[in-house]
């Protein structure tokens, strides 16, 4: 019945099953996402490079779990450009006020928009 699905729905699917690098354990760096998925089949190693997943894990990270790290990271990047010294200028001249306005997921999306990662997955191991 999975394999009937379009790879858009199995994405979703899996997005509701699978954790990420230390999202469960904080000291272990291992996940399904990472360590599980790639290994069952050549089609499931794609989706483990989906943004959807990856996404989905940064919005349980900034909503559940790690909720102060996650925003401080998010903030320092949008404001500073993060340890990359990059970010472009709309961003640079943002203003604490405005970012402290703007929720969690709002912060995510800014900064994925400012075009410095290639996808989410890289915008996770930035700030992890």
């Amino acid at each position: 019945l999975f394999s009937e699905l379009n790879d858009d729905i199995k994405i979703l699917v899996l997005s509701f099953v699978s954790d990420a690098p230390f999202e469960l354990h904080p000291n272990i760096p291992i996940s399904n996402v990472t360590h599980t998925l790639p290994l069952v089949c050549r089609q499931f190693h794609t989706f483990s490079q989906s943004d959807t997943l990856w996404k989905s894990a940064i919005q349980r990270q900034i909503t559940k779990h790690e909720r102060v790290l996650w925003r401080g990271a998010v903030k320092k990047i949008l404001t500073d450009g993060g340890d990359k010294g990059e970010g472009d200028d709309k961003c640079k001249e943002d203003n604490a006020a405005n970012l402290s306005e703007m929720t969690e997921l709002e912060l995510v999306d800014r900064v994925y928009e400012t075009g410095n990662y290639k996808n989410f997955k890289a915008l996770y191991q930035e700030v992890v």
